[in-house]
């Protein structure tokens, strides 16, 4: 049985069509992130959580073109979420073996971090979003990521970051932060 037909089976309920159909998706997702990631281990993890997100999903799901296109969206876009996990993971590693603290790697002197901190209370205050999309920034999670963790999209957040950015220059420019 194809796996549109055990979609349909599976969303109308039927048990059996549900089992089936995540079992082969789960053989088809982790050939797929096999070939994107080139690593058995992440490949499974990202499987994984792909079959996760579809199981949570599917039944609400309305397909307009189909299930399987949709389903493979899924975990391409879970294995680059690994991708960039890996990438930002070995950035923060080679910071850490160059002796730098990731942590701190920007600021160049306690008067300013004092000053950068004070302004970001400030601007928690003014707005908790600022603060946290600055810190989810300089931390290195990619815009997805951001718009995830803020239940926002790619526009909000490029508005906030921009907003954010501003504000912070102005209040260490007037000198507030001291």
């Amino acid at each position: 049985m194809n796996l549109e037909n055990l979609f349909n089976k599976a969303k109308a309920g039927d048990e059996e069509a549900e089992k089936e159909l995540f079992s082969k998706l789960l053989v088809r997702f982790k050939l797929i992130a096999y070939h994107i990631l080139r690593n058995k281990e992440a490949a499974e993890d990202a499987a994984h959580d792909a079959i996760v997100n579809v199981l949570r999903t599917y039944r609400e799901l309305e397909v307009h073109t189909s299930f399987i296109a949709w389903a493979q969206t899924i975990i391409r876009r879970q294995a680059l979420k690994y991708i960039e996990k890996r990438k930002r993971e070995q950035r923060i590693n080679q910071e850490i073996g160059q002796g730098m603290n990731p942590e701190r790697h920007y600021i160049s002197s306690p008067l300013l971090e004092r000053q950068i901190l004070n302004c970001l209370r400030k601007l928690s205050a003014k707005d908790k979003r600022y603060a946290r999309v600055l810190n989810l920034k300089h931390l290195g999670f990619a815009y997805e990521e951001i718009c995830e963790r803020l239940g926002t999209n790619h526009n909000n957040v490029y508005v906030l970051l921009h907003r954010a950015r501003k504000a912070l220059a102005d209040c260490l420019d007037k000198g507030e932060g001291k």
